[in-house]
């Protein structure tokens, strides 16, 4: 409020004769005159030019007083804990930015999850509702925590009832294991060239001797070799792609995917392919001489059989730890059992009363799968069931959008086979719509997206969803997950084999199938 140092000074030499000689105040040493523009503190909060802050002692004062009031919540009610966290509240809240109450907020929840868990494998909670109500009046500090406060509260829950403690090996690996692991590691290493994925708008891709270069603005950001590049997925609007780049790609059979908003292709670049004729007519034969019956009872039988595999997957792991889950496992699983031998012994001539009859089963199963995994994610995210058009909630964005990219590669596995697309069994043939597709997809949903899905919510990966659609950032940390899945080796029938290897395979097997090379059809079904 000065317009010179001097000025300053003299101001503080008034200030400093009247506290002391008049009201008999005493200043703290180290008083001066600063700049604004440098910044300083005052009670605690730290100014600069327009901005406000903490200083680092203030902010280490506060998260010590949040510790503390934690450790003197001995009852259940953390009354201690909600005391303190409103009165900073009160002081802070209007004060601070955001960034700053979200680190107490986050110091605070890192301090609940150990605190709690402790309490809990004590028995002073005996039931996630315990904890839950505990936390329930929580006063979070920032917009954010105030904004996602169930999902946080789940996560807390979550923690506590999670058992971390790992087993020591009573022997050392065996040398077949070491060398597998190593395989394994080699097997990444080698897929993380398989795909490139763009992200980023306005960006151009160009042709260069070793691969394909990503610019912005003329400057490079990276470059994908061609040595093991398979696929192009662009999620984002405004980008460029050089002739020379879609000329290389279309020789190598390599597509070029331009992903929806869904997750979906709106437009695929791919070598010109045409179905075959001759395998086209035993598509069609296949409605006069039983295949089709065959094979649309396969379809379905192999989604109820990955649907219980996954879920036997998640029982293993579980078994020890989630009681909520595991007492539903055990009646549902049943269920789901006796619902697959019941599409096994279907036994109509009608394609139309066939259809009816599995679309009825494999809804059926679909209650149990879902009842079963809205328990198993219940401490991570709010799941009011499966919505397939329309979802505003993070875990049915997730896998909507990503069935959209299984969509596109199980579309490349049918034009790979020259299979007609538009020839289709359990689905009934629709115009326009590549209904074959939506057959093959079946047996690959719980393997290529759902799994990678539960990993991502479960890990406590940072997912985001803004006005009913999912952030840039988290479609980019969605589709690299499960492209990292689809590129995965498993064994199958006796072989290595990527899961895309396998998409493709079981295309061809189509194919064979219809045209009279194979006796039988035998869906993929995942290994648990």
């Amino acid at each position: 409020m000065s317009h010179s140092e001097s000025q300053a000074y003299r101001a503080l030499k008034d200030t400093v004769w009247f506290l002391e000689k008049k009201l008999r105040l005493r200043i703290n040493p180290g008083s001066e005159v600063r700049e604004v523009k440098e910044g300083f503190e005052f009670l605690g909060i730290f100014f600069k030019g327009t901005e406000k802050g903490l200083s680092e002692k203030k902010m280490a004062e506060l998260k010590e007083k949040i510790s503390s009031a934690l450790s003197e919540s001995k009852d259940k009610s953390l009354t201690k804990l909600y005391e303190t966290l409103k009165g900073i509240g009160q002081y802070y809240g209007a004060l601070l930015p955001s960034p700053l109450l979200e680190e107490l907020d986050e110091w605070t929840v890192d301090h609940l999850k150990e605190n709690l868990k402790r309490a809990y494998q004590e028995g002073l909670f005996r039931k996630k509702g315990d904890i839950q109500r505990a936390l329930s009046d929580i006063p979070f500090l920032s917009e954010n925590y105030q904004l996602f406060r169930n999902r946080i509260i789940k996560s807390i829950v979550a923690f506590c009832r999670r058992d971390r403690k790992v087993k020591a090996r009573a022997m050392a690996p065996y040398k077949g294991d070491l060398i597998r692991k190593k395989k394994r590691v080699y097997q990444r290493l080698e897929s993380a060239g398989f795909e490139l994925l763009i992200n980023r708008p306005g960006v151009f891709l160009g042709k260069t001797k070793r691969g394909v270069s990503v610019k912005e603005r003329g400057i490079k950001l990276y470059e994908a070799p061609f040595i093991n590049l398979k696929h192009i997925s662009i999620l984002s609007h405004g980008v460029t792609i050089s002739s020379n780049v879609v000329f290389w790609c279309v020789e190598r059979k390599i597509p070029i995917d331009f992903i929806g908003i869904d997750g979906r292709p709106y437009a695929k670049l791919f070598q010109p392919t045409f179905p075959s004729a001759s395998l086209g007519i035993a598509q069609l034969n296949a409605y006069q001489n039983g295949k089709a019956i065959v094979l649309a009872k396969k379809f379905v039988l192999g989604k109820i059989k990955n649907q219980i595999n996954l879920l036997k997957y998640y029982h293993k792991y579980r078994k020890n730890w989630d009681k909520d889950f595991v007492e539903l496992f055990q009646e549902r699983i049943r269920h789901m059992e006796s619902l697959a031998r019941e599409a096994t012994n279907i036994y109509e001539a009608g394609m139309e009363t066939l259809r009816g009859r599995l679309f009825s089963i494999e809804g059926r199963v679909a209650s149990h799968y879902w009842d079963l995994i809205e328990t198993m994610l219940s401490d991570y995210v709010v799941f009011e069931g499966r919505v397939r058009k329309g979802a505003t909630d993070l875990l049915n964005s997730l896998l909507n959008y990503g069935y959209g990219i299984l969509y596109s590669r199980i579309w490349d596995a049918v034009l790979l086979a020259e299979l007609n697309p538009y020839i289709s069994y359990l689905h009934k043939p629709q115009r326009g719509k590549p209904t074959l597709v939506f057959d093959l997809i079946e047996e690959f949903r719980q393997q290529a997206v759902d799994r990678p899905v539960f990993s991502l919510i479960t890990k406590g990966e940072e997912l985001k969803i803004e006005k009913g659609l999912l952030t840039a950032e988290t479609k980019k940390r969605l589709v690299e997950r499960i492209l990292e899945r689809i590129n995965t080796v498993e064994t199958f029938r006796g072989r290595q084999m990527r899961l895309y290897e396998i998409m493709n395979g079981q295309a061809r097997a189509i194919a064979t199938f219809l045209e009279g090379k194979s006796d039988q059809y035998r869906p993929y079904i995942g290994r648990w």
